[in-house]
């Protein structure tokens, strides 16, 4: 199998010493760096 399945361009590799809400923000914002947008949070 030569070609690549998927492409993962966010880092979603948690920092342990915060909180989820941290991380959930921290990952908010790498994937806006990356795709521009951020798609609508689930209420």
């Amino acid at each position: 199998m030569d070609k690549p399945i998927g492409l993962d361009l966010v880092d979603n590799k948690p920092d342990y010493s915060k909180t989820l809400e941290e991380n959930k923000k921290i990952y908010r914002e790498n994937y806006k760096k990356v795709y521009g947008v951020y798609p609508k949070e689930e209420d």
